[in-house]
């Protein structure tokens, strides 16, 4: 994690923003003292779910009634979107690459910032199906990276 000024963030700006969308946190210093932190948006959305699931987890009778790529489409709040899906992966009714998916991004770098924010990642598939998906949701990650 880095520590930046006020007025290193100020003449700095774009360079402290790229760190942090990159992965680094950065920390904002007034007289020495640590005021603020800054985190890249996804990684505060990941936080934030998870910290609402930790408050407030959702009923085991929502939970029943599974989440479908459709009822995930229909929310449009990115932060209701997280909220959910994250709340459904802590309860434990959804893989890392589900969850991933449904937030459109890759089951790697969901995994990736789970740990980095200390966040559970519920390593290993249940199930051969689990599995199956697990590598389908790899490849589909490694193939969008190649040139």
């Amino acid at each position: 994690m880095q520590s930046v000024t006020e007025r290193d963030l100020a003449e700095n700006t774009g360079r402290v923003l790229d760190s942090v969308h990159h992965g680094e946190p950065t920390l904002v210093e007034r007289h020495g003292e640590a005021e603020a932190a800054i985190v890249d948006i996804t990684d505060y959305r990941l936080l934030r779910a998870a910290a609402r699931y930790q408050s407030n987890p959702p009923p085991i009778g929502d939970l029943d009634t599974g989440l479908t790529d459709e009822r995930v489409a229909t929310i449009t709040d990115l932060q209701q979107r997280y909220d959910l899906v994250i709340g459904y992966f802590l309860a434990g009714e959804l893989s890392l690459s589900r969850a991933a998916a449904l937030l459109g991004t890759y089951y790697l770098d969901l995994r990736l910032r789970l740990t980095q924010l200390g966040l559970p990642t519920h390593q290993g598939p249940a199930t051969i199906e689990e599995a199956l998906e697990e590598i389908r949701t790899a490849e589909a990650w490694v193939a969008a990276r190649q040139p």
